[in-house]
């Protein structure tokens, strides 16, 4: 059996966001459905303190010298297999934060893997226009994006702050993040096994 180790990133670091709860209940969804079989660690962009990098880590003369932040979250990223990306949607597009973690760290810590997209909104699209930005960037870093993403609309409504669902939609969503986890489940395995077993090709 292929263990998984799985990271489901926050893409919010607003103040007053949302994020938590939404993340808090993909993870106890993921628990469920992976039990043994994972290991899942939420990956909030608040302990990675990148605000004042300016250049990619790949980018560095010596990357030895990068700061501590960005060679700490290298090195997570390096370690996961797989990932859950559970966002927002600002203007239309990707939070800058979240757009900024992916950005600095190099493109082949990201290869020949697969991510799931879990987007929200206080409105009533759930920031479905989000996903389309992040498969763009998923497919120039070689990252591979599943085919089955998720919205949540009114999300202030749907999970509260202890991530459980309370809205109306309740039976809805917890169809489609089963849906959403067995679809991840497919790629993510197959994935592994495959890079595991090699060889692997470049991805760029």
């Amino acid at each position: 059996m292929v263990q998984l180790k799985i990271g489901i990133i926050m893409g919010s670091v607003r103040e007053g966001r949302m994020n938590a709860r939404v993340a808090d209940w993909v993870e106890s969804e993921a628990k469920k459905k992976f039990g043994e079989s994972a290991l899942i660690e939420v990956i909030d962009l608040e302990d990675y303190n990148l605000s004042g990098i300016r250049q990619p880590i790949h980018f560095m003369a010596d990357s030895s010298l990068a700061p501590a932040d960005l060679k700490k979250a290298e090195a997570k990223v390096k370690e996961l297999d797989c990932f859950i990306f559970v966002t927002p949607e600002y203007n239309l597009n990707i939070p800058p934060a979240l757009k900024k973690f992916i950005d600095l760290l190099p493109p082949p810590i990201w290869w020949w893997k697969s991510a799931a997209i879990i987007s929200y909104s206080m409105g009533r699209f759930g920031g479905n226009i989000v996903p389309h930005s992040l498969r763009q960037t998923f497919c120039e870093i070689g990252l591979i994006p599943v085919t089955k993403p998720m919205s949540i609309p009114f999300v202030h409504e749907e999970i509260d702050e202890n991530g459980a669902l309370v809205g109306q939609g309740a039976e809805g969503f917890q169809a489609e993040i089963e849906k959403t986890l067995d679809v991840f489940e497919f790629y993510a395995t197959a994935i592994k096994e495959k890079r595991e077993n090699g060889p692997v090709p470049k991805n760029m």
